[in-house]
């Protein structure tokens, strides 16, 4: 692309974009095969769509979502839930999604103007450390020694960190929010779903995997999905009547494969 730096940007911009319908393909088709893999009384479930339609859909609405200075974000995540799991069906019943983006937006607010006010608490923490260390004498108007260095580096790099850790917690409030309000607007026939996780069990979950796979150098990380999946199905409710003769053998075809594109991309179909 050596003189072509126009078209070098296209051609980035054009793989990123690509990303992103990709993305909304694999989730799709994970949750597809998942279910299909998933039985109950000889039952199972699956969607009969491919994803591709999907894709597009994921596509279009993540790029709005972000237009409008991302405030739009809460809007395609619920949207995009309802469509995703509309498509689904468990034997002869569809799931419908109902989630209401206004339900969680106050959350999102706390989360998108949480860098501002964590940067500003921050700076005043510094701030006031370093006007204590002015008034005690740690730093003097001649040459600066490698221990002020040291520490001024060593500050900068714990601030910095705290900004992303605190970043993450409120993060996490919204997203425990966001998957309340998702799970619980889903149905099955007379079935209704909910998810009891607080942000409290969001943030113990995590700090449990992050300890665990740091306490083994790395080998207990093979039990990340299985704490997650044991922390899914805990806080998973479901209420109403089950009546089995509404359920027949679901026609839908049952996809060889599913998880690969997800896997590749890291990413989690929940």
């Amino acid at each position: 692309m050596r003189g072509h730096t126009g078209l070098a940007v296209l051609i980035v911009a054009g793989i990123y974009l690509l990303l992103i319908y990709l993305v909304g393909v694999a989730v799709f088709r994970a949750v597809r095969y998942r279910l299909s893999r998933t039985w109950w009384h000889g039952i199972r479930g699956g969607s009969d769509d491919q994803g591709f339609a999907y894709g597009w859909s994921h596509f279009w609405r993540t790029i709005v979502g972000y237009l409008a200075l991302g405030l739009m974000v809460p809007w395609s995540m619920t949207k995009l839930w309802n469509e995703r799991w509309g498509a689904m069906s468990f034997g002869s019943l569809r799931f419908q999604g109902r989630a209401e983006w206004r339900n969680v937006f106050g959350r999102y607010l706390l989360f998108y103007f949480s860098p501002t006010i964590i940067f500003i608490l921050l700076f005043a923490i510094a701030a006031i450390l370093g006007g204590i260390g002015a008034a005690t004498g740690s730093f003097s108007g001649g040459p600066t020694s490698g221990g002020t260095i040291a520490a001024i580096i060593v500050g900068a790099v714990v601030l910095y960190l705290l900004f992303f850790v605190l970043l993450g917690l409120v993060a996490m409030t919204y997203y425990a929010a966001f998957f309340r309000e998702a799970a619980g607007s889903l149905s099955l026939g007379q079935l209704r779903f909910g998810f009891t996780a607080r942000t409290k069990d969001w943030v113990l979950l995590y700090l449990g995997n992050v300890g665990l796979t740091l306490a083994t150098l790395g080998v207990g990380y093979i039990f990340v999905p299985y704490r997650n999946w044991a922390f899914f199905v805990a806080h998973a409710q479901a209420y109403g009547e089950v009546v089995l003769e509404d359920f027949t053998q679901s026609t839908t075809r049952e996809p060889g494969q599913g998880e690969g594109l997800l896997d590749a991309f890291d990413v989690g179909a929940f």
